[in-house]
């Protein structure tokens, strides 16, 4: 399987512009502004996804945390406009990355690149071995700072202004779906914040 280096895709960053997260394949629903973070429900036909994502800092990508019904365990991904689209999914391992948030420990991830059909987006996706506690110092922290892997290293520094609200209220609605059925927020419950 090919090897490609996260940073060729992050080195694309200079020439790309990120599409309006409503241009992508998922319909937002219910979406606040939180500081430079945003938590939304992500929808396509029967699909829910609980998303909390800072896509203010970084025009060319969008850092996201991601709880998907069923487990509602946080996912951590990186999205990189790449200004086309492929035919079917590509997924290819990367270099590692690492995470800081402020002066707190790294947290080492293993990256997966992924590219899916219709969407002109590359999709780089973490996996850390406490990624719980990631997202607890995401809460608590001012700045993240995330490493890519490759020779130079590429740096991206993201706000951590409204994370935390952002990342409770998307994991909150995941996991109200979970108690609710999928299509409780759809039908009037007074779930707070759950509405457009």
């Amino acid at each position: 399987m090919p090897r490609l280096s996260l940073l060729a895709v992050c080195l694309l960053l200079t020439l790309a512009t990120a599409l309006p997260a409503s241009a992508r394949m998922y319909d937002e629903k219910a979406v606040e502004n939180l500081g430079s973070w945003r938590s939304m429900i992500l929808v396509r036909g029967e699909t829910r996804l609980f998303r909390a994502v800072n896509e203010a800092d970084n025009p060319d990508a969008a850092l996201s945390v991601v709880f998907v019904p069923g487990h509602c365990r946080p996912q951590l991904e990186l999205r990189v406009e790449m200004h086309d689209e492929v035919d079917e999914t590509e997924t290819l391992p990367a270099d590692p990355a690492a995470f800081r948030v402020d002066h707190a420990p790294l947290h080492d991830a293993t990256v997966t690149l992924t590219r899916e059909p219709g969407d002109s987006g590359a999709y780089a996706r973490f996996q850390f071995l406490e990624s719980y506690r990631l997202v607890h110092e995401l809460g608590l922290g001012e700045i993240l700072r995330v490493k890519m892997g490759g020779n130079p290293p590429w740096y991206l520094v993201f706000s951590l202004a409204g994370a935390s609200a952002s990342i409770e209220r998307a994991a909150r609605l995941c996991h109200h779906t979970l108690s609710e059925g999928a299509n409780a927020l759809e039908e009037g419950t007074e779930f707070e914040g759950a509405k457009e």
